[in-house]
């Protein structure tokens, strides 16, 4: 008997008890004959004891068989069938390892087979086979039964399959480990399915938008988008699912988020898609950048009380951002400007050079002179000819500016070298 049996069911006035684990359904002194196995043990149980054991071990949801020491098939019950998929028929008389044993298991079940015989009992997990090619997880209880006058050692074996049990298990970890990480996170981070509904926040939404998590889960995800563009959202929403890829919400849009108190602000929202193998989850993370906005508010500001017009470049050499007197100075407007790559403001007679020039400037970026402190032409609308100093902006490398000022005898120098070909000009000599 196993270490956990407890009589479960003992008939008075046999001469052999059937005793019956109430945790893994070991049977000990009894097994039928109905299921393929010739008589191993002969007891003198009434014909109702007898019926009713029969039910029990042929009706057990596990599968329940006995193996001689071999490991041939002697016995297998009908929760055996359910489980591996074979008749009795198709298992009695076969070799286990061979019927269900998957080949890169089958040193670990020869192995299991040697510690029952030699310990008497084994418990354990293992990988098995069933006819149809899946594989399924199972907790196996082993017992030898041993040899007396009337049978020969058998090995009584439960296998119970706990591959749901397994899966539940391992996304119950997978989902504390995810929740862990979505805490983690510096941002607020909300899940919905492609219906909209919010199916996971984490603590940063919690605090962001001032709602507990309880009062979210569930909801559409409109709950936290301003009253006047709940009727246009779903069909974005239903736009994104159609083509679900990481990118930035609303790209080149103001977006706005709602408070649980009702106030807004501004967010900068993420989207990813999220497979978890039976659905498509959409991961939004949600940024509040009303400090931002502010900072660009009061940069914006300083930028436009610039006596110079102010050009702001990326390091591809497109143009992000310039001032009103930029506008003044050359002649376009800041709609004709934005997005245009810089050499825009250069003279034609420069600008393929030019590039390799505003190359080495982001490969080595500081505050200096355009040109190395002489004078540099550029280009305006009108075809007048301008001093151009450049800059870089604040530390980044990222992004640079050009201060620009018409040349006046005050403020040219008196000495200016041709930025593309090195020659030195005099100062009022313009470039021609």
């Amino acid at each position: 008997m196993c270490n956990n049996a407890q009589p479960g069911i003992h008939w008075l006035g046999r001469r052999e008890a059937l005793w019956i684990c109430r945790h893994c359904y070991w049977l000990s002194g009894f097994l039928t004959r109905r299921r393929g196995v010739s008589e191993i043990v002969t007891t003198e149980d009434s014909p109702a004891a007898t019926t009713f054991a029969d039910a029990l071990i042929d009706e057990s949801p596990d599968a329940l068989l006995a193996l001689s020491v071999d490991g041939t098939i002697l016995a297998w019950n009908r929760g055996a069938e359910f489980t591996f998929g074979y008749t009795v028929d198709e298992a009695v008389g076969k070799s286990l390892e061979d019927l269900v044993v998957p080949a890169d298991h089958r040193a670990e079940a020869r192995q299991a087979l040697l510690d029952v015989i030699n310990k008497g009992t084994l418990l354990l997990e293992a990988v098995r086979r069933r006819k149809d090619g899946s594989l399924l997880q199972v907790d196996s209880t082993m017992r030898l039964v041993p040899v007396s006058p009337s049978r020969p050692p058998f090995i009584a074996v439960s296998k119970k399959d706990v591959t749901q049990l397994r899966r539940l298990q391992r996304e119950q970890v997978m989902d504390a480990t995810f929740r862990g990480l979505l805490d983690a996170a510096p941002d607020a981070m909300v899940i919905v399915d492609r219906d909209g509904h919010i199916r996971l926040v984490n603590e940063q939404v919690e605090k962001l938008f001032g709602y507990g998590r309880e009062e979210l889960l569930g909801k559409a995800i409109e709950v936290l988008i301003p009253a006047r563009f709940h009727d246009s959202h779903p069909a974005h929403r239903k736009g994104y699912v159609h083509d679900p890829r990481s990118r930035p919400m609303g790209m080149g849009l103001d977006l706005l988020a709602v408070r649980k108190d009702g106030s807004e602000f501004p967010a900068e929202i993420s989207l990813a898609p999220l497979s978890t193998g039976e659905e498509m989850l959409i991961t939004a993370a949600i940024r509040d950048v009303s400090e931002r906005r502010k900072m660009e508010a009061k940069f914006r500001g300083f930028l436009e009380a610039a006596p110079d017009a102010i050009v702001i470049v990326n390091s591809s050499g497109s143009i992000v951002l310039v001032n009103a007197q930029t506008e003044t100075l050359f002649g376009y407007s800041r709609t004709e400007l934005l997005g245009e790559v810089v050499e825009k403001l250069v003279p034609e007679r420069y600008r393929l050079k030019h590039p390799k020039h505003r190359a080495g400037f982001f490969s080595e970026p500081k505050v200096r002179s355009m040109g190395s402190g002489p004078r540099t032409t550029n280009w305006r609308r009108s075809a007048t000819l301008l001093r151009t100093i450049y800059v870089r902006h604040c530390a980044a490398s990222t992004v640079s500016a050009w201060r620009c000022s018409k040349i006046t005898p005050s403020n040219s120098m008196p000495w200016a070298r041709d930025t593309c070909n090195g020659s030195e000009r005099p100062r009022n000599t313009w470039h021609s």
